[in-house]
Order: structure tokens, then C-alpha cells, then sequence
């Protein structure tokens, strides 16, 4: 029995979004620094993105070759990753808001100073310098409990947003059109 490309879609984005739940509690309980450095080692490598183009070319490859319309392959990827976001909402927001609630501000004033040394090192102005420590300074006597809840939604309609551009490429490439159909209709 060939499974659906659309439930494989669904077990794609769970699987990928359980991972990175559980690594993202793994890296936070390693400490701040290992933490925000696997967050932003988890945003730029295209993992999921790569899986998805495979899955979808092997699928196709398995069912026969059969014509693959972009919309097909673009409910297969965007369904993933809409799972696969949601997973990590949920995740994220258990950690900021329940399991560490300061762990937003340590991420932030983590990055900010990172962001002044950077400065420092590379001959920024004082101008730009002395920007970064007034927010450093604004972050560390004004505190947040937790992500705000802004934060989040943000966060998830803009993980969307970048989501459906890539579940666009994945559509894009993993279709295959009816070469026959598309000849004798003159569109070739």
C-alpha cells in the first residue's frame, strides 16, 4: 500500500517538528549559549526543506511517474510545515512561558551583546554602539515574563509566511507534467 503524498506530508512534519522539540529542550537545558546557538543554527539549515524535495521526487518516482501538479506538491510541503510550526510553538511556548520564564531577556540581552561586540570589533561608530547598550540597558530594568504573546503570533505568522515560499519551491520542483497532455493541448 503507497501512502498518500499528503500523509506523508503529515508524518514529515511531525517527525521533524517532535525533533526539534526535543532537541530544543536538550540544547536549553545545556545553558543560554548553546541554546540560542542551536536556534539559529536550526532557522538557516534547510533540513526540512531538502526532505521534502527527496520525499516528493521519490513519491513521484515510486507511483509510477505519474504527473505531479504543482498544487499537489505545494498541499504536500505547506501541510508539513504548517505541522511541523505548530510543533514548535507549542514547544517554544512551554519553554518562554512556563518551564523558563527569563529565558526571552537572557535570549535577547544574549544577542544584543553579541551583536555590540561584533560592533566593537569590526570599528562601529559610538553612535551604533551606544544604541545597542541603551537597549541593553532599556532589556535588563524593563524584564518580560515570559515570550509576549505578540512575540508569538508574530513569530508563527511570519514562520508561515517563509513556509509557504519554500513549500512553493518544494511544488516547483517535485511536479511533473503530463508531457503527452500538454502537447496535444499546445501548451508544451
Amino acid at each position: 500500500m503507497r501512502l498518500r503524498l499528503n500523509t506523508l506530508g503529515i508524518i514529515l512534519g511531525s517527525f521533524f517538528g517532535v525533533v526539534y522539540g526535543v532537541s530544543v529542550f536538550i540544547f536549553w537545558h545545556q545553558g543560554d549559549g548553546p541554546f540560542i546557538y542551536y536556534q539559529q543554527f536550526a532557522t538557516w539549515v534547510p533540513i526540512i526543506l531538502v526532505s521534502l524535495m527527496v520525499t516528493g521526487w521519490y513519491w513521484r518516482k515510486t507511483n509510477g511517474d505519474n504527473p505531479l501538479t504543482f498544487i499537489q506538491g505545494l498541499q504536500f510541503a505547506f501541510l508539513a510545515y504548517i505541522i511541523f510550526e505548530l510543533i514548535t510553538l507549542v514547544a517554544n511556548v512551554i519553554l518562554h512561558n512556563f518551564l523558563d520564564t527569563g529565558l526571552y531577556d537572557r535570549g535577547l540581552l544574549f544577542s544584543m551583546n553579541e551583536q555590540k561586540q561584533y560592533n566593537v570589533n569590526h570599528g562601529a561608530s559610538p553612535g551604533e554602539i551606544k544604541q545597542i547598550q541603551d537597549s541593553i540597558d532599556y532589556t535588563t530594568s524593563h524584564p518580560q515574563k515570559g515570550m509576549p504573546t505578540v512575540q508569538i503570533l508574530l513569530g508563527f505568522g511570519e514562520a508561515l509566511m517563509g513556509a509557504f515560499f519554500k513549500a512553493m519551491l518544494v511544488g516547483f520542483i517535485i511536479q511533473k507534467k503530463d508531457v503527452k497532455a500538454a502537447i496535444s493541448r499546445g501548451n508544451a
